[in-house]
């Protein structure tokens, strides 16, 4: 699993990680920051959708193509999370993939979908902190039993995207839907 964290919360998660920084980041972000303003508004002048979308086809219209979240996939089954439908959703839900219960939730801290294998049967939120049915909770991005320890968790293959390229990748995946 890739994360994009800064390099103070990549740490704390992920002690044994290398982190490399770039001399000239500041430059790159303001850089990237100006493409991105141009590529994706249409009322500056730039195209609604990156370039390369217009060359795959065919396109899978169950989802607006720019709708944001994480898919997830373990053997020949992946699912797509849509980042709105977690926000409406308690910022979390449990589900199956492949033939393993899944727990996917918004990150409070980077306000992204992360899916982490999970035996919960059901959740809730204390402020940032996400507690689980068998006394564990995830806080900070650490998961910590009944008595505080760290455990490690366990990531299934997934990538947080935009719609089109998911949907790209993984023809036919499925959507989650709350009612699933």
């Amino acid at each position: 699993m890739m994360h994009q964290l800064p390099a103070k919360l990549t740490l704390q998660r992920f002690p044994n990680a290398r982190i490399a920084l770039s001399h000239n980041s500041s430059f790159m972000k303001k850089f990237l920051g100006f493409i991105g303003s141009r590529v994706y508004a249409p009322d500056k002048g730039g195209m609604p959708l990156p370039p390369i979308r217009r060359f795959l086809d065919p396109q899978d219209k169950r989802l607006p193509q720019m709708e944001l979240g994480v898919g997830v996939w373990s053997g020949d089954k992946a699912c797509f999370y849509q980042r709105s439908v977690l926000k409406n959703n308690n910022r979390a839900v449990i589900d199956t993939i492949g033939k393993r219960r899944i727990l996917v939730y918004i990150d409070p801290q980077t306000s992204t979908p992360t899916a982490v294998y999970s035996d919960a049967l059901s959740f809730w939120w204390a402020k940032d902190i996400l507690h689980l049915n068998d006394g564990s909770r995830i806080e900070n991005g650490i998961l910590r039993n009944r008595e505080g320890e760290q455990i490690k968790l366990e990531y299934p293959r997934q990538v947080f995207t935009r719609w089109y390229g998911f949907a790209y990748t993984f023809n036919n995946c499925d959507i989650y839907h709350p009612e699933s």
